[in-house]
């Protein structure tokens, strides 16, 4: 790059949220080399949905402490993807789970917490 001030940003794709951070001001100096990097902290929700022990086919809308929509997902009725997990940033969070192929297509709210490098797991049970 040619020297000079700029602002540069870092995202992670890995993050369901897709955050990013901003680097303002940043000063390239001739024949300098500059690296940038960012810390991103996530954990994990895995959110499952049941009934009498059996997987539940289900959507899952996942909504921050503000009420904005952040991700979602399926869980189908396969062990592989129920419970179904999302990498989120650090914080609390709202789950509607609803039912796709159950009599009613029933809804259940459900809310959870993701601490930093750790897993909260979560299991809907329809059978109620």
């Amino acid at each position: 790059m040619p020297p000079g001030e700029y602002d540069a940003a870092i995202g992670s794709i890995e993050i369901d949220t897709k955050p990013f951070h901003r680097f303002s001001g940043v000063k390239v100096e001739p024949g300098q080399r500059l690296d940038l990097s960012h810390q991103f902290v996530s954990g994990e929700a895995k959110i499952g949905a049941v009934q009498a022990g059996a997987l539940v086919d289900a959507a899952v809308s996942v909504k921050d402490a503000a009420g904005k929509q952040v991700t979602g997902g399926r869980t189908y009725t396969d062990a592989k993807t129920n419970p179904r997990a999302f990498t989120l940033p650090p914080g609390k969070y709202t789950a509607q789970v609803s039912a796709v192929r159950l009599d009613g297509r029933p809804v259940r709210s459900i809310t959870f917490e993701v601490a930093p490098r750790s897993s909260a797991v979560e299991t809907v049970d329809f059978s109620n």
